[in-house]
């Protein structure tokens, strides 16, 4: 889309991003919002994935809570990282309400709703895709594979500063799955059983003008060995891949001692995250946050939130806790 067109033009020293990682009820599911803000007014919003929360004894979805909060009425990028229950309970509702004619959505290649698909969805998720193909045009519904070492751009806008002029760039990238382990999979025709899903899982990078993010989806280390290093050493954030399970663990060499924080949502049903993992991760960062330590009847969910203020003076965070999340300790 043409610079101008796509533009936000305000002041820069109102501009903020809201992250919100939410762990869903009995430990285990991820779901994830993104604004950006004007003030207290949101420009643009992207969603990843979704899952339900137990509060106070009362089944609820928390991100159509947090949109309804913020007073949203689109969500302008709807992010379906790949299709496992745990990541999709409630998105179907997301879609129903904040679907508009030009909000677009980001799923993986390979999975149609045919008999042609690589996969075995479970009901669930298969009402998650019926809903993505009923209410996408075929041209905002954007099916991703990516080419080793590269990364391909799939929602994008810009914001211009009403006082210099500058202009910043809001970039969101896919860098995985694999094309060439999707065909594979495709020319083996055996679908993928359940187990396997996460091979086929988008992560993404939310590049801010320079100041980079990294959403690690659940995609396991043999596909993101393939991914180009360069893209991962400059990330600031981290949520980290697979609730912290050691299939993912091998990516963690790849970013830079540097990072300002990390996040990971709990799956309590298979012990994670796991502490062998989030130990190899405390090596690079003073902060890492998980949304919960343990089932809880009463209050069963966690939930942190990251502000980010990018004024023209530089980036300031401010991390709060929800719920059942807690910041780690490194075990001893």
């Amino acid at each position: 889309m043409d610079i101008i067109e796509n533009t936000y033009k305000f002041d820069f020293n109102d501009f903020s991003i809201h992250i919100y990682i939410v762990g869903g009820k009995n430990g285990d599911g991820e779901g994830i919002l993104v604004l950006f803000m004007d003030g207290d007014k949101v420009i643009r919003s992207i969603s990843m994935d979704c899952c339900k929360a137990n509060v106070r004894g009362v089944e609820c979805n928390l991100l159509n809570s947090l949109l309804d909060h913020y007073n949203v009425k689109k969500i302008d990028c709807f992010v379906w990282t790949h299709p496992h229950d745990d990541h999709s309970n409630g998105l179907d509702e997301l879609i129903e309400k904040y679907h508009r004619k030009n909000s677009i959505a980001v799923i993986p290649k390979q999975i149609y709703g045919t008999e042609n698909d690589i996969v075995n969805m479970k009901p669930m998720s298969k009402n998650v895709l019926k809903k993505f193909n009923s209410r996408f045009k075929k041209k905002n519904l954007k099916s991703i594979d990516c080419q080793c070492q590269e990364k391909r751009c799939v929602y994008s806008f810009y914001l211009e500063d009403i006082i210099s002029g500058n202009i910043k760039s809001i970039k969101l990238y896919c860098l995985t799955p694999m094309d060439f382990l999707l065909d594979d999979k495709r020319r083996s025709s055996r679908k993928l059983s359940d187990s396997l899903l996460n091979d086929i899982s988008l992560s993404l990078i939310l590049d801010v003008d320079g100041y980079c993010y990294f959403f690690g989806g659940d995609a396991p280390d043999k596909t993101l060995k393939e991914v180009d290093m360069n893209y991962l050493y400059g990330c600031k954030w981290i949520k980290i891949p697979h609730h912290g399970s050691k299939t993912s663990r091998g990516i963690v060499q790849c970013f830079n001692k540097n990072v300002d924080s990390e996040v990971t949502a709990s799956f309590l049903t298979c012990q994670l995250p796991s502490k062998d993992v989030l130990n190899k991760y405390k090596d690079i960062t003073k902060q890492i946050y998980i949304t919960q330590k343990a089932k809880n009847d009463v209050c069963d969910f966690g939930m942190v939130r990251y502000i980010y203020s990018f004024r023209n003076l530089g980036v300031q965070v401010n991390i709060t806790r929800y719920g059942n999340a807690y910041k780690y300790e490194c075990a001893q």
